[in-house]
């Protein structure tokens, strides 16, 4: 992973390469809305903390798309019944896209500029899994999937030469892969369905958000911009799922905890994971921290 620069002012983007099949790279970034971020200590480990802050966006997504070059005319950003019915995918091997989150790729390959032409033709939304770590294929040699992943839209998109584009994916849900299509298109296609978040215990959730705030303002103390911005997540989204969704995407450093985070419906659930892996990130926080014992004299 590398830092890239700041763009415009206030956006720091952060590379990382993903490889795909068998020559293929797929470059993903993320923006993220804070300057002098590069300067400031983070509470936490680096190599957890960056892939995953850099996936929040702000809640009006111009305001990210500011200073990225990009054609940013806005999509409904909602998914209909029928589209649920042929779902394009775009498989990474690493990534995942929560709702409420944005994305970047720079899509090169053929198979998939087809598809972002598709995308923006048809104001169609994507769904973005991730591949199984398995190497394993199907019987036509295709990678395996895990069953639920994002569905995000492009809100904006810049050409390039030679055909290539970048695009900017907004999460607007999650859904369970039901049925792979037999299609002539090179991309994938699939049939699926939305899951819905469910709430139970209202009192419960209330609860665990609290909670949750009161971690963050704690460590807050430790002056890192990170968990200021961490906290304003609870300002920038209005419901317990989607707050559970923008700090699933901070606090899981991996990609199976947060295939995990994504593929659990139940927000109670959700912001139990995420309570018990602040816990233990501020914890080691504070063992860094310690002094040792041992002086020099």
């Amino acid at each position: 992973m590398q830092l890239a620069g700041i763009v415009g002012e206030h956006q720091l983007v952060v590379q990382q390469d993903y490889v795909f099949g068998h020559d293929t790279t797929l470059r993903a970034g993320w923006f993220l809305p804070l300057n002098k971020l590069a300067a400031q200590r983070l509470p936490f480990n680096a190599q957890v903390f960056w892939p995953a802050v850099c996936g929040i966006v702000e809640a009006d997504p111009r305001r990210t798309l500011a200073g990225t070059n990009m054609n940013h005319a806005l999509p409904t950003l909602a998914i209909e019944p029928h589209d649920l019915e042929d779902l394009a995918i775009f498989p990474l091997p690493d990534g995942i896209l929560f709702p409420h989150t944005t994305i970047r790729l720079h899509v090169f390959e053929p198979r998939y500029r087809a598809l972002v032409e598709h995308c923006l033709d048809k104001e169609a939304p994507m769904l973005v899994p991730m591949i199984v770590a398995n190497g394993r294929s199907d019987a036509q040699g295709r990678p395996h999937l895990h069953k639920v992943a994002g569905a995000g839209k492009i809100i904006a998109h810049q050409e390039l030469a030679g055909g290539r584009f970048n695009i900017l994916v907004r999460g607007v849900g999650r859904a369970r892969i039901v049925e792979e299509l037999d299609v002539a298109t090179p991309y994938r296609r699939v049939r699926a369905e939305l899951l819905e978040d469910r709430v139970g215990d209202f009192r419960q959730a209330d609860i665990l958000l609290k909670t949750i705030q009161n971690c963050l303002f704690n460590v807050q103390t430790d002056n890192s911009e990170v968990v200021d911005f961490l906290v304003e997540a609870f300002t920038e989204v209005d419901t317990p799922g989607a707050v559970a969704d923008v700090l699933a995407a901070v606090v899981f450093g991996d990609s199976l905890n947060r295939q995990r985070a994504l593929s659990e419906p139940d927000v109670v659930a959700r912001l139990e994971g995420i309570l018990d892996r602040l816990v233990e990130l501020i914890a080691r926080s504070v063992d860094e921290q310690v002094p040792s014992e041992q002086t020099v004299n």
